[in-house]
């Protein structure tokens, strides 16, 4: 048996453990203990080896996957607990009733050199783009994409000069192939049996040879809303249009996405 599936089958015990047990006092407050003590150690048992894609499919030569980037923003009125039931795939309809989002270019990022691309970690797995971006993206696959207008300014409240986005990726695919990807599917314990982990966490992506994809550009997978894929001509029109520092790497190559992360997150870098 591999590390990663014995792993996999002690977190799958210990979850097992807390959904049988009580659903509250001394007895659940136990159980749920040591099923975090058992997520803790058996994701570092897992992670102990880097999966080996070979051959890589030839299903990730025609996408290419965003890295995640740590946040340029800030939430200026809006609590960051209204945001946790939006994006990340599941769209604005929770909060596009709520007062248009205000943002606030934080330190270190150059208020004349904003990139056209933001990210934030209050909303996993959803950028800020600008409208010049956005109108690319819309042009190849607006069925994919949910917008939300937001405010951006600088520190000192000045206006930014072009509009930006919340931009979620709806569309959801069965795409991973877990077995190349050397990963499970993990269900949740009680109350969120419906949500699914892929365990442990992939540092590589391997897309399903079998995958739906005709007139597709944009897309997430069903079970993992942290990353999202575009095709290579989206990406081909993104460069041609001067949108040369996008996150962007093969899915199969974690080092490439890091890489142009850095250089991405480099104070005043950017296409603005």
């Amino acid at each position: 048996m591999s590390i990663r599936r014995d792993a996999y089958e002690a977190l799958c015990q210990a979850r097992d453990a807390l959904d049988a047990g009580p659903p509250d006092g001394d007895e659940h407050s136990l159980l749920h203990r040591a099923y975090l003590k058992a997520r803790l150690e058996q994701y570092r048992r897992a992670e102990s080896r880097r999966p080996v894609i070979d051959p890589v499919p030839a299903m990730n030569r025609r996408f290419f996957t965003t890295s995640t980037m740590w946040d340029k923003a800030e939430f200026l009125t809006t609590p960051p607990r209204e945001w946790y039931v939006s994006g990340r795939g599941r769209g604005w309809d929770e909060v596009r009733s709520l007062p248009k989002p205000q943002l606030r270019v934080g330190a270190g990022m150059s208020f004349h050199r904003i990139p056209p691309l933001l990210d934030t970690v209050v909303v996993r797995g959803t950028h800020i783009l600008s409208r010049p971006l956005l109108e690319i993206w819309q042009r190849f696959d607006p069925e994919a994409l949910d917008i939300l207008p937001i405010a951006l300014e600088g520190r000192r409240k000045q206006p930014v000069a072009q509009e930006y986005f919340f931009v979620d990726i709806v569309r959801r695919l069965p795409a991973f192939d877990l077995d190349a990807m050397e990963v499970f599917l993990f269900r949740l314990p009680k109350p969120h049996v419906d949500r699914f982990e892929l365990f442990p966490a992939p540092q590589v992506f391997a897309l399903r040879e079998d995958m739906p994809v005709a007139g597709v550009h944009l897309f997430r997978d069903v079970n993992w809303g942290d990353a999202y894929f575009i095709s290579a001509e989206l990406r081909q029109a993104c460069l041609d249009a001067g949108f040369t520092k996008l996150p962007l790497a093969h899915p199969e190559t974690p080092e490439a996405v890091a890489k142009i992360s850095d250089q991405y997150s480099t104070p005043g870098v950017g296409n603005s």
